[in-house]
């Protein structure tokens, strides 16, 4: 029976000397990975960059926090190399103060067998060193958002009321605070304390002790003084003429800042009650001044000063039309009309 001829064809290529067809695949498999593994390859990786310096030395310059490696190196080396621990770390302990130029060299890297650099981006840094100085400096708390309405901060506790700031000397030279993280003070009504954190406001300076501070913010009232002048002094009560000395008298209030503003001054009689102590009887006495028609807010934090006034009352033997009572200084002589004030309760 004659075979197909397909069938020839697929005995002769896979089937016939399989021995030597496989062992030449083999062959060159090897030698393809040969070729490969000693091929060339680049790639380009960002490495963490370090600079040492003395202790007495401050870098004030700016210094990258990493710079870019492109390295070749056979496909093998590459391939099977770790980069992720590889670091840059310049070595400045005997920098004088002053700028200095820094080139990036190849062994600054620590690089494996295999593995050469390319470029290196940048290849050099201009490093500013200064010396480096300690000072005490004054800590100011710093707040944010406001108390409640009426309220304000009125101070603070500082403890320490100063640290220890270590920087550039001449940065110290002009540093006379170091300010505080927020605290916030929204709606408050009372003092308290907290602990912050100073703030680190430039990187030339650092706190050589790592502390907190103690912060008693004083939260009270909002208080404040204003004075009323001239406000009329009446006579209630009396039946005869007189003369009340002074005419006017001046206020002053002290008390929450909402309230004293708001305060209508319209509102606030003077009065001097004729019949206290002796009765309504001719003579010249010493009467106390009543302050009528204050709010009760302001009678509950209000303070006036002075507490107790006094004003001289002249009562004549002369009667009053009808006994009426009227404005003070309005007795024999004077001019301008009388306005009778209300009758005795």
């Amino acid at each position: 029976m004659v075979q197909p001829a397909s069938s020839n064809l697929f005995r002769r290529i896979f089937v016939d000397n399989f021995g030597l067809k496989l062992f030449s695949l083999l062959i060159v498999l090897i030698l393809w990975l040969y070729v490969q593994g000693a091929g060339e390859q680049s790639i380009t990786i960002e490495v963490p960059l370090t600079v040492d310096i003395a202790e007495d030395k401050v870098l004030v310059s700016d210094v990258p926090t990493t710079v870019k490696l492109t390295v070749t190196g056979t496909w093998a080396a590459v391939k099977s190399w770790d980069y992720s621990r590889l670091r840059a770390n310049l070595d400045m302990r005997q920098a004088r103060p002053g700028p200095t130029v820094q080139y990036l060299e190849e062994d600054v890297f620590r690089l494996p067998p295999g593995i050469r650099i390319a470029r290196i981006t940048p290849s050099k840094l201009t490093l500013n060193f200064a010396s480096k100085a300690t000072k005490q400096i004054t800590v100011i708390p710093q707040v944010k958002g406001k108390p409640a309405p009426g309220f304000i901060v009125k101070g603070f506790v500082v403890k320490p009321e100063e640290i220890d700031v270590s920087g550039a000397e001449g940065d110290l030279l002009y540093l006379s605070e170091i300010l505080t993280e927020e605290i916030d003070v929204q709606n408050r009504r009372q003092s308290f304390s907290t602990s912050v954190i100073p703030l680190r406001l430039s990187k030339n300076i650092e706190f050589p002790k790592k502390t907190s501070i103690d912060v008693e913010v004083k939260i009270e009232r909002d208080l404040i003084e204003k004075d009323f002048k001239n406000i009329p002094i009446q006579v209630v009560k009396i039946s005869h003429e007189y003369v009340i000395t002074p005419k006017t008298v001046d206020i002053k209030l002290s008390g929450p800042r909402n309230l004293v503003e708001s305060f209508d001054v319209a509102l606030l009689r003077a009065e001097v009650v004729g019949t206290e102590g002796e009765g309504d009887v001719p003579g010249e006495y010493k009467r106390e001044i009543h302050f009528k028609d204050l709010p009760k807010a302001i009678l509950d934090y209000v303070k006036q000063t002075p507490s107790v006034y006094l004003a001289k009352l002249v009562i004549k033997n002369k009667l009053l039309p009808g006994g009426e009572s009227r404005p003070a200084n309005k007795a024999d002589g004077d001019q301008a009309p009388q306005q009778p004030t209300p009758p005795p309760q």
